[in-house]
């Protein structure tokens, strides 16, 4: 070897602008069991420097098992050979599994029995004492990223079993030993329930298979038992019920463990309904941690003063294929063995580090005697020989199975982000709306229905409590419950059934909301996940329901009232009208006949009786036709300003004959202080008619109707009032009586006449100029009526003033 080597220039740059960075995360914790003191040292001082947290040295198994049950490290460099009741390998066998601590192992040779029982204990590599800083830093990260990516597949692996106990898919195996076939339903996996046996032996599982299908089911576990291969079969079974249904089933053997043990596997659906699957765990980097296991290297020597190879390893041979001796006899050995497009690369860095007399590494690619590519890892430092001899000396090391497994690691990180990618898009696609928290109670995922349905988006959400998503009476009594729910229980379970909480948007409505909490557990982290759904719209239609329900009984009630009113109304209407078409009728027919004699004066009487018949129905038909017309809103209104003395001058004269015609005392007060308020004057000379006639003709001779301006009340406008000291009317009917149609009392309403409108008219009136109307009334006291005029021009009523 007499040109070519690594330079260790560029690396040292590369490494030394890396150690300069600043940290962005927790640096990891390496615990190193090692019970020879000065390598003990060494390495702690090395993991520093490469920027490593040492957590701990043990110089014993137990003193290590201890640590990691106090303190748990992210990694462990294990020497295989330690003192104590038991060596590193036994050590390395006994740390729990479900930490998943990485364990790489120093050893100063590689002994095949010692690598055998290693082997089993799956560690994550293996570093050849004196250990090269660079070395170990290379198998470092690359065991952490490895855990890394387990525990993320593990976590992924887990969301796929949650994903098929919520998808109701069962599993089955044949257990190796008693030969049963055990079985888990789709509850079995939320709940996390052993398997129970579907059948002692195989064949008694054929026993229940249509007898049709049995010699397929038969030929597809003979394959599956004697080969690797995947088995997939449908066929028919008679379930308890004796019921036939299909099945499928996909099986196939796998082996489990350290001890190779060999297990038969698969999942079951029932195709006559819904579909059933089930994943397999794969074992993605086994062939890596076998070949990693049988690591073999090169050592050689180059003299500097002569540049002439020295020495080279016999272990050559297991690397590349040829003899040291080949290797000594010809010069430009290594350089014409290096890859192509490795080479100028490789030997510009050797020279470089003759000339500075340096130290380097390098990783490079050489062509094996088969023609196969090697990787090859190389550390070569400059020392001194014996005799001040100057040399280079350097161990190769075959990284092929290394770099195999970067790749590995490369597709599965690469499958794994796929994975995650796939269950991003689920989780923003679902139509419910999915929130992770993590062990610390902060959210930790939140998708695209969560974000609608509270009004937050994933970036607002993500590191805050669920306190943000609550009502604040009940946030500090939920925290507590979920709180204890992560605390405690298995580690993945279901929290149960749909609940109903209350939930707050970001525009602070509290919501109804339908929420399910299952919760899991992986590489010591705990995390829960709930499942949420809007239940705004159901209860807006038990609402709208509830209403439509309450509209029904109030449209009953009116028809019931609008019955009745329709009854009185008839009743009224055949009375009033009946009384002058009889008198009409009988006077006309007596002097039609004669009766009395020709016709002449005797029948004036008559004449005059006709007369007032006629006069009533005519008024009786006016009221029926204004109230028609003021409900249409066909009544044309003229507003102007007035005052009571003007109403009165219009009806004064007609309403006096009618009091004294009675026998009732009529009492106007107009006053000379009348204030002006704005009304039409027909309307309103029409309501204070209706009124005064009503008073008038409800109070018994010898009474007292009283009309006037009541200043006191009503400082929102003037008040005008007609006051009787007539029979009144019952507290109970003070609403009815405004209403068309609506007597007090239809005894009295056959004494007096009448049919029922006059109120409902002024009613009306008084609304349709913006006026108010109170009626006051106490039985047997008599009964005081107020209609309150606007000051003002009514708003809409402008464009119709003068």
């Amino acid at each position: 070897m007499n040109v070519g080597r690594l330079s260790a220039a560029g690396a040292d740059a590369r490494n030394a602008a890396a150690s300069n960075r600043p940290a962005t995360k927790r640096q990891p914790r390496i615990l190193i069991v090692e019970d020879e003191r000065i390598i003990s040292l060494d390495l702690s001082d090395q993991l520093s420097r490469l920027g490593y947290e040492v957590a701990g040295i043990a110089t014993s198994g137990d003193a290590a098992l201890r640590h990691i049950a106090n303190d748990a490290p992210d990694l462990v460099l294990m020497d295989v050979q330690i003192e104590g009741t038991i060596d590193g390998i036994e050590t390395a066998r006994r740390i729990p599994a479900e930490l998943m601590i990485p364990v790489i192992y120093l050893t100063a040779h590689a002994d095949d029995n010692l690598l055998q029982r290693a082997r089993f204990t799956k560690p994550y590599g293996y570093v050849i004492k004196p250990v090269s800083g660079r070395e170990l830093h290379a198998m470092l990260q690359m065991a952490l990223e490895r855990r890394a990516n387990d525990l993320a597949l593990k976590e992924s692996q887990q969301r796929l079993q949650m994903a098929l106990a919520a998808s109701e898919l069962g599993a089955w195996e044949i257990e190796q030993e008693s030969g049963h076939i055990l079985y888990r339903d789709h509850a079995g996996w939320s709940q996390e329930s052993a398997p129970r046996v579907l059948a002692e032996q195989f064949r008694d599982l054929l026993a229940t298979i249509h007898e049709e299908d049995r010699a397929a089911v038969q030929a597809a576990f003979d394959r599956v038992s004697l080969s690797n291969e995947m088995c997939e079969i449908e066929f028919r079974r008679v379930d308890a019920a004796g019921t036939t249904r299909w099945f499928r089933i996909v099986g196939r053997a796998v082996y489990v463990g350290n001890d190779r043990r060999r297990r038969i596997v698969g999942v079951a659906r029932d195709v006559t309904g819904a579909r059933q699957a089930a994943q397999e765990r794969r074992d993605s980097d086994q062939n890596y941690r076998d070949l990693i296991s049988t690591i073999k290297g090169v050592i050689w020597e180059i003299d500097r003063t002569t540049n002439r190879l020295t020495y080279v390893s016999d272990s050559v041979t297991n690397v590349l294929g040829y003899s040291a001796e080949e290797w000594l006899s010809d010069p430009t050995f290594w350089e014409t063995h290096i890859h192509p497009d490795d080479l100028a690369d490789a030997v510009a860095r050797y020279q470089a580090a003759t000339r500075a007399g340096g130290s380097y590494e390098c990783t490079y690619r050489m062509i094996a005697q088969s023609g196969k590519v090697v990787w090859i890892h190389e550390v070569v430092a400059a020392i001194a020989g014996s005799g001040e001899r100057p040399i280079m000396r350097g161990v190769m090391v075959d990284i092929s199975n290394v770099k195999k497994a970067e790749r590995d690691l490369e597709a599965t990180a690469l499958r794994l982000a796929e994975s995650e990618k796939q269950l991003s898009a689920v989780l923003d696609t679902a139509p419910i709306g999915i929130v992770t928290v993590g062990g610390d109670m902060r959210i930790e995922s939140f998708n695209l229905e969560a974000e609608r349905i509270f009004g937050y988006s994933a970036a607002e959400m993500v590191g805050h409590t669920l306190d943000r998503l609550l009502p604040d009476r009940v946030s500090d009594r939920h925290r507590q419950h979920m709180a204890n729910y992560l605390a405690d229980g298995p580690s993945s379970r279901s929290m149960g059934d749909w609940r109903t909480i209350r939930g707050k948007c970001a525009d602070g409505r509290v919501i109804p909301l339908a929420i399910n909490i299952s919760k899991m557990t992986i590489g010591g982290k705990s995390s829960m996940t709930a499942v949420l759904r809007d239940m705004s719209l159901v209860q807006q239609q038990e609402e709208e329901m509830h209403r439509l329900l309450k509209d029904r009984e109030f449209a009953v009630s009116r028809a019931e009232a609008a019955n009745k009113a329709k009854s009185s109304f008839l009743a009224v209407m055949s009375h009033e009208l009946r009384t002058p078409l009889n008198a009409i009728i009988g006077f006309s027919e007596v002097m039609q006949r004669e009766l009395l004699g020709p016709i002449g004066t005797a029948y004036q009487e008559y004449v005059a009786d006709i007369h007032r018949s006629g006069d009533l129905l005519l008024r009786i038909i006016n009221s029926i036709l204004d109230l028609s017309r003021i409900e249409s809103g066909k009544l044309e209104l003229r507003i102007e300003r007035m005052t009571l003395a003007d109403i009165w001058a219009d009806i004064g004269s007609t309403l006096s004959g009618a009091a004294a015609v009675k026998g009732v005392t009529l009492d106007v007060r107009e006053g000379a202080a009348s204030r002006p308020f704005y009304a039409d004057r027909q309307a309103s000379s029409h309501i204070l008619m209706n009124l005064v006639t009503n008073a008038i003709k409800f109070t018994p001779a010898g009474g007292l109707v009283e009309v006037g301006e009541d200043t006191a009340y009503g400082a929102a406008g003037v008040t005008i009032y007609v006051r009787d000291t007539g029979r009144g009317i019952p507290q109970e009917r003070l609403k009815d009586v405004v209403k068309p149609f609506v007597q007090v009392s239809d005894s009295h309403a056959r004494d007096t006449g009448g049919v029922g409108l006059g109120l409902a008219i002024c009613k009306s009136l008084a609304d349709a100029m913006s006026a108010q109307m109170d009626i006051e009334s106490e039985l047997g006291r008599g009964t005081v009526i107020r209609v309150i005029f606007p000051m003002l021009i009514p708003t809409d009523r402008r464009s119709a003033a003068r």
